[in-house]
């Protein structure tokens, strides 16, 4: 009867290490998917600003006699869901490093 729990709980304490070799693994693998997401930031933000120069395009053909404004005197703005398509990649690269993070320190505390 005892070698039967000594081998239940030796089989318990190696799912338990592969079980938290995986979280790590996946804690990683997050946190990594996370930096990536936070490179296409750049590339949306490059296409923000497209958006906007054709805002401004638009309005000075529309607005002929106001051709010297810049865009912040307009009083043009980006809607809210392009705000959002283009700034979706730091909302969701945060929250893929803040997964990353807790799956690793749980499992190292």
């Amino acid at each position: 009867m005892e070698a039967q729990n000594n081998a239940t709980i030796a089989s318990t304490s190696q799912t338990d290490n592969r079980t938290k070799i995986v979280l790590i693994i996946m804690g990683i693998l997050l946190l990594i998917l996370g930096v990536t997401v936070f490179l296409f930031y750049t590339v949306t933000s490059r296409k923000m600003k497209e958006f906007k120069q054709k805002q401004l395009e638009q309005y000075r053909i529309n607005h002929p006699k106001k051709k010297h404004l810049s865009y912040d005197q307009t009083g043009l703005y980006v809607p809210s869901w392009e705000r959002a398509k283009y700034q979706s990649p730091l909302i969701i690269g945060l929250v893929l490093c803040i997964i990353g993070i807790s799956f690793i320190t749980s499992q190292l505390a």
